[in-house]
């Protein structure tokens, strides 16, 4: 199995399914994930449901260091 790095939050979003996915996920709308993605960021309140998310669906994401990888 090939290792797929996932280094930004782009790329962590379209791994768990795009914007309506994520989005349904964490009890958003699109556009709020849209914005995440702009920023660069998951909010703060986010962070330990976004890792255990990334976990769920085996992506190795830090969310200190902003970055992330396919395990």
């Amino acid at each position: 199995m090939n290792e797929s790095r996932v280094s930004s939050i782009d790329d962590v979003i379209r791994a768990l399914g795009g914007n309506k996915a994520v989005a349904k996920r964490f009890g958003v709308v699109p556009s709020a994930v849209s914005n995440w993605k702009k920023k660069g960021a998951f909010p703060a309140h986010l962070h330990l449901l976004v890792y255990r998310v990334c976990q769920e669906h085996q992506i190795n994401y830090d969310p200190a260091a902003g970055t992330a990888s396919a395990a």
